[in-house]
């Protein structure tokens, strides 16, 4: 997901800032106040989502609930979960009544799992959703009116590499036909426009620093500080990335449905934007799952009217951590964001089986390397060799990959020359073609 820093897009920056200065304030909100302001939010979501759309007035009715039974976070799990196919299905049940007044912006999702999803946005939501991206930025030191720059999936109609959009003082870069002869062009253009600021996904800023090669050309941008989000930020792309530009990046997770967002502090740490929305990390049977275990994330939005989505199931993973961080923030600490359900591959004993990055790390030979599951019994494994390569590091490689999914899963190698980027410019470490849905829940 990309979000701009031109206030000007939703034509209330005055709206933004006093939002911004009041999540300024809320971030250093002791637990219980920060937990009160959540409750009175949650309420007011359930209430309005009850008098004003259809499906949670039949959903409420159908479950003997009354929006006085919700009184706050805790009393959600009451609330049956809504997944991508109740939303796909019954958009028309999810508007308002009062929809065409909030004059809703539609938006989509891009269908990595082969099929999009609409939701709309409102005023409110976009006011929302850009302080909490502007204060996870502030963090990662970017303040506004710098210039910076965006490596990720914009399409430009003619074609084009980049553009500079004056506006927002920034420079767009397309990561749909990134090579090595065009890194270079990008780096040229990057050089000439100086950000301070990198955004981008995290596989094309690993794929742009590896077809760069020079951490000496790249550390000349005298880029101080990067962002990356929309994809899982996995270890060995960050230990890349941050040694190739020489700076720090700070990962924020979120999803176009807006459902919730978790972004990094200057610890470190992933925290939950307690002031966006409300967390909840699910069991496969859908029941919660305790700090330390992974489970599915599910996020409640506390802005959104035009389409509110409560405990919106996202087939993301992730798991909470018990601990608190040393910034002194109240807002819980996510340990791991682990990918999405779609991001495993499955074994035939049934196991899934994620983090398969950590088997590549002891490799080297090749630049790139993507896996995919089109058939239940076994796995391809797509490397993009290079000039270090030796036919033994197949048999070291294997071996690091047996050691996570067994000896019963097939294993077989292509070298392509190149991995292409899916429609919306990502390149995807996993793709499981053979699943498509989560565990059924009771």
């Amino acid at each position: 997901m990309i979000t701009d820093f031109n206030l000007r897009t939703f034509f209330h920056p005055w709206r933004i800032v006093r939002h911004r200065r009041f999540l300024a304030r809320a971030e250093r909100w002791p637990a219980d106040r920060l937990k009160s302001w959540q409750d009175a939010r949650v309420r007011e979501l359930v209430r309005y989502a009850y008098e004003q759309v259809p499906y949670y007035r039949e959903l409420f009715d159908r479950e003997g609930l009354k929006p006085g039974d919700i009184r706050g976070a805790a009393d959600l799990p009451r609330i049956p979960t809504l997944t991508k196919d109740i939303v796909r299905e019954r958009a028309a049940d999810l508007r308002p009544r009062e929809f065409d007044t909030l004059r809703p912006v539609p938006v989509r999702t891009s269908g990595s799992t082969g099929t999009p999803l609409q939701f709309y946005a409102d005023r409110d939501l976009a006011i929302a959703k850009f302080a909490t991206f502007w204060r996870a930025w502030n963090r990662a030191g970017y303040r506004i009116g710098q210039r910076w720059a965006l490596i990720a999936g914009p399409v430009f109609d003619d074609g084009a590499l980049f553009r500079r959009v004056r506006s927002m003082n920034a420079l767009y870069v397309s990561s749909f036909n990134l090579t090595a002869e065009t890194a270079r062009r990008i780096l040229g253009e990057l050089l000439r426009f100086k950000p301070v600021f990198l955004r981008g996904y995290p596989s094309a800023l690993y794929e742009f620093s590896r077809f760069i090669g020079d951490p000496a050309a790249l550390r000349r941008l005298g880029i101080r500080s990067i962002s990356t989000n929309s994809e899982n930020l996995l270890p060995f792309q960050r230990e890349q990335i941050e040694a190739a530009f020489g700076c720090r990046v700070f990962d924020v997770y979120s999803q176009w449905e807006q459902a919730c967002v978790i972004a990094q502090c200057e610890r470190g740490s992933y925290h939950h934007e307690a002031e966006y929305g409300i967390l909840e990390i699910l069991d496969p049977l859908g029941r919660s799952a305790p700090p330390g275990e992974t489970g599915e994330i599910a996020g409640t939005n506390l802005f959104n009217r035009a389409m509110p989505l409560i405990r919106y199931r996202t087939r993301d993973l992730a798991r909470i951590s018990p601990k608190s961080c040393p910034c002194g923030r109240a807002h819980t600490v996510v340990e791991a964001i682990d990918g999405r359900i779609e991001d495993v591959v499955v074994t035939p004993d049934g196991r899934r089986v994620g983090r398969l990055d950590a088997a590549f790390k002891w490799n080297a030979g090749f630049d790139f390397a993507q896996v995919v599951q089109d058939a239940p019994g076994g796995i391809v494994v797509r490397l993009v060799r290079n000039e270090a390569f030796r036919p033994e590091i197949l048999a070291d490689l294997e071996k690091h990959l047996r050691d996570r999914v067994g000896a019963a899963l097939g294993i077989r190698f292509e070298f392509p020359d190149r991995i292409a980027p899916d429609a919306n410019g990502k390149i995807r470490f996993v793709i499981n073609k053979q699943l498509h849905s989560p565990a059924p829940v009771p």
